[in-house]
């Protein structure tokens, strides 16, 4: 809440993963920022150089990122490029995926998680429109591991700042007791991430 805040007034500015992480409790060990930040920025131009040369938005770009079948034909229908385009296109969006991937591992091992493969691959995911599931993400059992998780270390989380007294029952703040010497106990299962 206090980060959300701070972040208000900086519409306009840009912020690395390390600056965020100082303003909002993070999961992440000291390390991790450094790493996810270089996977951001590799992520970040590689989308960049072929939405450029392919003259396409995210959108399209995604599209073509979820695509099983991709293919020189798919390049073309989805970005009206010709052939030799859509040749040079198709090694950097599989490559893409594998950074996507790099990035999902990186923030799994900053949880202390690393033990959970995340079998990556096109997967049919229940929430979405039926004529438009599949995705290259992580496998549907993982992620309902992962949600498990996350979902533990929240309840964890309202324990401890419960026995803290810094939010009360309903998980509201309590005023004044922000910074009077009330530390979250770390948690010795997580890797000290709380």
């Amino acid at each position: 809440a206090d980060g959300k805040k701070h972040l208000k007034g900086l519409k306009n500015s840009v912020l690395s993963s390390s600056t965020v992480y100082n303003i909002i409790d993070s999961p992440f060990s000291k390390k991790s920022p450094d790493v996810l930040d270089q996977l951001g920025e590799r992520l970040d131009s590689s989308r960049r150089e072929i939405m450029l040369r392919l003259d396409i938005g995210l959108t399209k770009l995604y599209n073509l990122y979820h695509d099983p079948e991709l293919s020189v034909t798919s390049v073309v229908k989805e970005t009206k490029c010709v052939d030799a385009e859509a040749e040079w296109a198709i090694p950097k969006i599989v490559a893409l995926r594998e950074l996507n991937k790099a990035i999902d591992e990186a923030v799994r091992d900053a949880y202390g998680w690393s033990d959970i493969p995340l079998q990556h691959g096109f997967h049919e995911l229940e929430f979405l429109p039926e004529n438009d599931r599949v995705r290259y993400t992580i496998s549907n059992p993982v992620r309902k591991l992962i949600l498990g998780e996350l979902l533990k270390l929240n309840h964890l989380r309202h324990r401890e700042e419960l026995e803290a007294g810094i939010v009360d029952e309903e998980g509201k703040r309590i005023r004044g007791k922000e910074g009077k010497g009330r530390k979250i106990k770390e948690n010795s299962g997580q890797g000290g991430l709380f």
